[in-house]
């Protein structure tokens, strides 16, 4: 199991700008977007094809687990899709959904109205 912190991968995602992800198939042998990061740079780099899903995975496991006790944040490769540039914040599930009932709330009861006439 890897031993870097859920701190770490936060990290990366919130310090990830609108061009912060490439797409790799370095974590499981399939297209994936991952945040940028030093470890695919380099397996591209290498010229190393990935292996099909799930011996991609297999190989990169050990690897991954041996980053994350070295503690080498640059090399870790979260997943995230290409809005990862907007994620400002972490917040929980509920802080989420809350922030949606609200906006809902908002528009339904002080934007809609405005904008409706009655004839």
């Amino acid at each position: 199991m890897t031993s870097f912190s859920v701190d770490a991968w936060l990290k990366k995602i919130l310090n990830a700008d609108d061009e912060g992800t490439v797409i790799s198939k370095i974590s499981t042998g399939k297209t994936a977007r991952h945040v940028k990061n030093k470890l695919i740079d380099y397996w591209d780099k290498s010229g190393m094809s990935y292996l099909p899903m799930p011996l991609q995975g297999f190989l990169v496991w050990d690897l991954y687990a041996s980053i994350g006790q070295s503690d080498q944040i640059e090399y870790i490769a979260p997943m995230a899709g290409q809005g990862v540039g907007m994620i400002k914040e972490i917040k929980s599930a509920e802080e989420v959904f809350n922030d949606m009932i609200n906006g809902a709330v908002e528009v339904l009861t002080e934007r809609l109205p405005q904008r409706v006439a009655l004839k």
